[in-house]
């Protein structure tokens, strides 16, 4: 019977080992996932942050100034207010917007011809 034991004694070591081996190639298989998906989440959360940054770097702060003006306009647009009813200054500064606004709207005018102009260069030379 010893050699029984013997022989059930290796074939348990044999089984032992290649149960181990399989335990640790699955161990080690699971931790690189885990590992990957960690890595994964801090990429992510490292690629928001640097979103968020370059968000607040570029984020236009409205000048409470103007934000008076607008409302200012607005007002005299809808006869709430009169011009007479307001600051020699604040007429001046409203002047400026109004000019803005009007070298605004002529800028996108001329870019909205151009386009058009394109458009229409482009149907010519495929008619041709």
């Amino acid at each position: 019977m010893s050699k029984d034991k013997e022989l059930l004694v290796k074939n348990q070591t044999f089984f032992s080992r290649i149960k181990n081996k399989i335990k640790s190639f699955l161990e080690n298989l699971f931790f690189e996932e885990v590992e990957e998906i960690v890595e994964d989440e801090e990429k992510l959360k490292n690629e928001e942050d640097e979103k968020n940054e370059f968000i607040k770097g570029i984020k236009i702060e409205e000048d409470p100034e103007r934000i008076r003006l607008f409302k200012l306009q607005d007002m005299i647009r809808y006869r709430q207010i009169d011009e007479k009813d307001i600051s020699s200054e604040d007429v001046s500064k409203l002047r400026e917007l109004y000019q803005e606004q009007i070298d605004n709207l002529r800028n996108l005018i001329d870019n909205h011809k151009n386009e058009i102009e394109i458009i229409k260069n482009r149907i010519e030379a495929n008619q041709n």
